[in-house]
């Protein structure tokens, strides 16, 4: 049953690695989001869409909008400076490409690399990086995106598993990355968002 699940997991993947539907929004730049430590934007939307889009892109592209895996989510509210899971509607797209680029790239981490130096063997916890969890500490189940293989003390290449239990927006507010994390999957979002 589990390799049912994934492998339809894989097949859902693979497809909407190749969508490049836009998601309606104005032809003006986006309002920048001040309370987010990154740059994060709010994109006006027209009437059919679930609200203003959130995206760590400026601008929408060629006046057609924003592709829909950049799209983190849906503002259902005017409150775009305190985003919670109650005025968030994330976009499950945006999601699996996030998980994609740890999968490619979280052994690149710094805060990764140091931590297999010090555990050396087994698995490292990937912790959102939107609450301080000291080293040695577990992160709360919705801030652990994920785990990565160690061998040697050093993290394996492609061996990141996604965490179930991560809500893009908590309590603590959206998703945060390390800043190197967080440089890799805007090189992807600027790759796919003008496509």
């Amino acid at each position: 049953m589990q390799a049912i699940r994934t492998l339809s997991r894989l097949f859902h993947h693979a497809s909407i690695l190749h969508t490049s539907r836009p998601v309606p929004t104005s032809n003006f730049v986006g309002i920048r989001v001040a309370s987010y430590p990154y740059e994060l934007y709010v994109h006006p939307t027209l009437k059919s869409a679930k609200g203003p889009a959130l995206s760590f892109l400026n601008t929408p592209v060629h006046g057609r909008g924003l592709n829909e895996m950049a799209v983190i989510g849906w503002v259902l509210d005017e409150n775009h400076e305190k985003l919670s899971p109650s005025n968030v509607e994330i976009n499950p797209i945006f999601e699996e490409l996030l998980h994609d680029v740890l999968k490619d790239h979280v052994h690149e981490s710094i805060a990764v690399v140091y931590g297999a130096a010090k555990q050396v063997e087994g698995y490292l916890n990937v912790n959102d990086s939107r609450v301080f969890v000291t080293y040695g500490r577990v992160a709360d189940p919705e801030d652990l995106l994920g785990v990565v293989r160690l061998e040697g003390g050093k993290p394996i290449p492609n061996s990141y598993e996604r965490s179930p239990t991560h809500r893009m927006v908590s309590s603590n507010g959206l998703l945060q990355l390390e800043e190197d994390m967080h440089a890799f999957l805007l090189q992807r979002l600027k790759k796919v968002g003008i496509s």
